[in-house]
Parts: C-alpha cells; sequence; structure tokens
C-alpha cells in the first residue's frame, strides 16, 4: 500500500505502510500530519489511518491543500493526493547561533557533508550573497530542504541583542526566521540538542516557535560521544528519505582531476596527518608551542637564569605577551649545534652556565629535547563552555 503525507502545501510520497509506522515510531512524524492512499475517500491523519479500517476503494477528491497552525490543519478542506509526488528532498539546513554553538556546528556540518554530500547541506550564513536580502535569500534556500536541523546549545535562549534583550524574540532575528520559516512551510524541524542543552519549553519561545517546543528532539552529546550521536541522527534522516551522496558522486566530487584525466583512483589507505604535507614542517623540526612557529634545532636559543646576571628588556618576549617591557635573563643568540646538542650553554656576561631553551620567535621556553618525541603539541585555550573538549576529541580521531 503506497501512502502520500502532506502537510501544509508539502507533499511526500509514497511511503509504504511500514516507513510510515517506523517514521511514527521514531518520533520524525507526531500523526497530525495528513495521510491518503488509494481507497480512501479523502484525507485522514495519520493516527486515524492505523486506528481504523480503510474504506471501500474510491478516487480521492481534487480539492485545495489545507492551513496549518501549530502542526494541525484548520480548514476542513480535504487536499488533493500529489500528483507525481517525489521523494523528500535530500537537501539539509543547518540553523544555529555562532554565540551558541559553533564549534558542535561545525563539526556536524562536516559530518553530514561526508555523508550526505556538500552541495546537500546549507549551513552558515556567510553562504548569503552579497546584496540580497537575507531573510527572502534563506526562505528561499528553506524552500528547497527537505528538513531543517535546529541546533541549541546551552545559551541559545540566553545570547542578548544590544537593548540586552532576548535576541530570539527579535523580529529580525535570523534564527527565528529560519525555524519559523521551515514551521509554516511544513518542512520537518529537528532540534538537536548540543553540549548538553535541554529543551526549551514553549513559554520560553516567542509565538513563531511555539510548535519547536512539540518536536521530538536528537541529543547530540559533547566529546567522545559526538560522532556516535551524530550517526544515529544521520540514520533517522535516511529514514525519513534523505538520501545519502552517491558513491560515484563522491568520487566525482573529491577527486574531478583523476576522473578527467583517466588516472587511477587514490589509495584509500589512511593519510599521513595533514601537517606532514605541509612544506614548512617538512623543512623544520621544531614547532614552538607557544607561539606555533616553526624552525630549526640550529636556531634554538638560551636564556641566562643566574640572578646575579644583569637582566635585560626582552622585546620580543614582551611583545608575545602583549606588554610594553619585561625585563630577563640575557638571551643568548646563536649558540651553535654542539652547545645545542649538549642541552646547555654558557652567558658571554656572566660565564654561568644555563640549560633554559627558548624559542627563536616568542622567546618563551621549550621542553628540552620535545622535538625528537613523535608528539605534536598543541597548546588549546579558550572560555568556559567554548568547546574545549570537542576540539580535543576531533583533533585526536583525525591524528590516530
Amino acid at each position: 500500500m503506497d501512502i502520500y503525507l502532506a502537510s501544509g502545501e508539502k507533499r511526500n510520497g509514497p511511503y509504504s505502510e511500514d516507513t510510515v509506522r517506523q517514521f511514527l515510531e521514531d518520533r520524525h512524524i507526531d500523526g497530525t500530519e495528513l495521510a491518503w492512499h488509494e481507497g480512501l475517500e479523502g484525507w485522514v491523519n495519520v493516527k486515524e489511518l492505523f486506528n481504523s479500517a480503510a474504506p471501500a476503494p474510491a478516487p480521492p477528491p481534487a480539492a485545495p491543500a489545507p492551513a496549518f497552525d501549530q502542526g494541525g490543519p484548520t480548514s476542513n478542506e480535504t487536499p488533493a493526493p500529489p500528483s507525481g509526488a517525489g521523494p523528500i528532498s535530500s537537501k539539509i539546513f543547518i540553523s544555529y547561533r555562532r554565540e551558541d554553538c559553533q564549534g558542535s556546528a561545525d563539526y556536524l556540518n562536516k559530518l553530514l557533508g561526508e555523508h550526505f554530500g556538500p552541495a546537500n547541506i546549507f549551513y552558515d550564513q556567510d553562504s548569503i550573497p552579497i546584496g540580497r536580502d537575507f531573510v527572502e535569500y534563506l526562505d528561499e534556500r528553506i524552500s528547497q530542504c527537505g528538513v531543517l536541523l535546529a541546533l541549541i546549545g546551552k545559551r541559545w535562549l540566553e545570547v542578548k541583542n544590544k537593548e540586552g534583550g532576548n535576541r530570539l524574540f527579535d523580529k529580525d532575528d535570523i534564527v527565528q526566521a529560519e525555524i519559523a520559516s521551515a514551521l509554516e512551510r511544513g518542512i520537518t524541524v529537528i532540534p538537536v540538542l548540543v553540549e548538553k542543552a535541554e529543551m526549551p519549553v514553549a513559554e520560553e519561545l516567542p509565538s513563531s516557535l511555539k510548535q519547536l517546543a512539540r518536536k521530538h528532539a536528537s541529543e547530540v552529546g559533547p566529546g567522545m560521544d559526538f560522532e556516535y550521536h551524530t550517526d544515529r541522527l544521520i540514520k533517522g534522516l535516511g529514514k525519513m528519505g534523505i538520501k545519502p551522496l552517491a558513491q560515484e558522486e563522491a568520487v566525482e566530487t573529491i577527486e574531478p582531476s583523476r576522473q578527467n584525466q583517466g588516472l587511477p583512483k587514490a589509495k584509500t589507505a589512511k593519510s599521513k596527518s595533514w601537517w606532514s604535507w605541509l612544506p614548512w614542517v617538512r623543512a623544520k623540526n621544531v614547532v614552538c608551542p607557544n607561539c606555533f612557529c616553526p624552525f630549526d634545532t640550529s636556531q634554538l636559543q638560551f636564556r641566562c637564569t643566574n640572578k646575579k646576571c644583569a637582566p635585560e628588556n626582552d622585546s620580543e618576549h614582551a611583545r608575545f605577551l602583549g606588554v610594553h617591557m619585561l625585563m630577563g635573563g640575557r638571551v643568548i643568540i646563536d649558540p651553535g649545534c654542539k652547545v645545542i646538542e649538549a642541552g646547555k650553554s654558557s652567558c658571554p656576561a656572566c660565564a654561568d652556565n644555563t640549560t633554559h631553551l627558548i624559542c627563536p620567535q616568542c622567546h618563551a621556553q621549550i621542553p628540552h629535547n620535545s622535538w625528537q618525541n613523535p608528539d605534536f603539541i598543541c597548546s588549546l585555550m579558550g572560555a568556559v563552555g567554548a568547546g574545549k573538549s570537542l576540539f580535543i576529541s576531533v583533533f585526536l580521531k583525525h591524528l590516530y
């Protein structure tokens, strides 16, 4: 039995009975949508379809589509089944607020792009053409999508406007405009809770988004759970009819030059770390863990640590720390490769030996022999809730 679904002006199908039941079980639909199959006299709610026996076969009526408000029909008119209706659009719109969950949104976009294809993901507001009305453009792009993912982090409801009010309630708020447009069009909206956020209730939302509070959310946890939960979200999107990127399309997208030239496909073995391909890294064997500047071991310098030795203004270290002046021990420039290998140098001013190695660029201390280890040193700094744990888990995955 082929079943067609309708919500607002949106028509999708046909789907099998098992597929529609799976939609209900996974809460991709709530049962208030309209459904029709051959044999029904008119459109009925999905819940009614499965709770009652089908009537005798009859041709479906042709009538205009009903208006929807808060997820239910407000008109007694019954819509006609779609003519030549195809599957749901495979394009996905990601709605997020930068001040709320930028890191999670970036990584989710990457994972979804790998599965469904980057061309099928509308992600960043930066892609809006210059001079276009952003509300008009977003509405146009949303209309082409089969689903909108509304990313909600812990600060989604707390971001303020210039007057100190809740930005979500501003008439020109871009996040409100995106979600409201999808809801009005009957496009599936899935709240995605990231970074352990909680689902907002209707009283916390503007009138145009109150319907969002009734949507079943998908949770994408931080850290090592992020990819597992995203895989679960991808499987749910697949059950809705969002098609993954075809293998041949992926090859053409990733390696068009090889296809055009008739060259063999690239090996699928695990590639080297991304920094190993950079020429300046291949030529230099030390990366400062403080300023990340690459340099050769022969450029290492020492700093005198004898407190009796007259200090001097270290302008390089002061510039790195963002201060006007900084007095410190004398910098021993160009000590020589043998001295560096030995790990200690003699101060030309006081003749005292020092083992304090420093970067030639920022003059910050460098751990002894750190460049001889196979490790890649990365210093990560950020405010509380900025997404440091997420970054580390993603970074480690790409390393190993």
